[in-house]
């Protein structure tokens, strides 16, 4: 892991911050399975709920299968036909385990266009490819932890996004001082709100 250092640049800093945001969107593109791992790697479209029991996944690490392809008999077109119990050499007890698993697979509808499997930036609510719109919708919805957190109401006021993003700097005491406000040619207001004078 890379550390944060004094001397960055602060737009990177800021990058920085949003990693884990980024990370956690960033998911295989099921192809030939062959670069995914079983039980580790998410897969996109939906299909990262796909969970194998420990008992099947011990099995498997311990025979060296560590990837989708290894659990592929053969291809009926693109879709792929999953091994049986009996092809992995599962024991009585693990057999009514993975018929479940195998079913699961089978529903999800994996379709082989390529031979290898990609990463992709996966979002669920994005119809094709991900675009900034998707990306700052699916930001906008994200649920404040904490009242320190700038009310999302705000970014759905429908006005003009300087005003937002001024009530946003304001919000986390950001704004710039009243001294470079007056340097950038802005017109405030006549008086002091706080004296009057």
């Amino acid at each position: 892991m890379v550390s944060f250092g004094e001397d960055w640049s602060k737009i990177w800093l800021s990058f920085r911050k949003l990693e884990q945001y980024f990370l956690k969107n960033l998911k295989w593109c099921f192809q030939s399975g062959s670069r995914i791992l079983i039980g580790l790697d998410p897969i996109s479209s939906g299909h990262e709920c796909i969970s194998i029991p420990e008992r099947i996944l011990f099995f498997l690490h311990c025979k060296g299968i560590f990837t989708w392809d290894k659990l592929i008999a053969g291809y009926h077109g693109p879709l792929p036909i999953w091994k049986m119990a009996n092809d992995l050499g599962l024991s009585q007890s693990l057999k009514c385990l993975w018929t479940p698993v195998r079913n699961i697979l089978r529903s999800c509808g994996f379709l082989r266009s390529s031979p290898h499997d990609y990463l992709a930036w996966d979002l669920p609510t994005a119809n094709f490819q991900v675009c900034v719109k998707d990306i700052y919708a699916d930001m906008i919805s994200l649920k404040p932890v904490h009242s320190s957190i700038f009310p999302i109401a705000f970014w759905k006021l429908g006005c003009s996004p300087k005003l937002i993003y001024f009530s946003w700097l304001v919000f986390y005491n950001k704004n710039l001082s009243w001294e470079n406000l007056m340097k950038r040619q802005w017109h405030g207001p006549s008086r002091c709100l706080m004296c009057e004078s």
